[in-house]
């Protein structure tokens, strides 16, 4: 079992109807019990140094949730992705051969280490 990670921004209410037009999400990527972090890789965040920067830069802006609405902080979230990245980890038999580079057709890792996807996934 897994929980995926979102970055929110605020529910957009309108004063005069009250109508809730939905926050905009961004998926984060999952964590996975045993395996290292698994990011959701964008147009614009292909590295766990964009996303760091990305969440770092709009903590204004939004808020970090988990699938089940649990709020997380900056350093939270930090750590939930850093502290799955140790030896013992469960990840890809292709890591080392494809650091910094594609392993599959929309999978790759960044320059450190860390596992990307992209298009949809759960």
């Amino acid at each position: 079992m897994g929980t995926n990670y979102y970055w929110s921004e605020p529910d957009e209410i309108c004063p005069t109807c009250n109508h809730n037009s939905g926050a905009k999400e961004i998926h984060i990527g999952k964590s996975s019990a045993g395996w290292e972090f698994m990011f959701h890789g964008t147009a614009h965040l292909k590295s766990w140094s964009a996303w760091k920067q990305f969440l770092y830069l709009n903590l204004g802006e939004g808020k970090i949730l988990d699938e089940y609405g649990q709020q997380y902080t900056y350093t939270e979230m930090v750590a939930c992705v850093e502290d799955r990245k140790h030896p013992k980890a469960l990840a890809s038999p292709f890591k080392e051969a494809v650091k910094g580079g594609y392993f599959n057709k929309g999978y790759w890792m960044d320059h450190d280490g860390y596992s990307f996807c992209e298009g949809e996934f759960s």
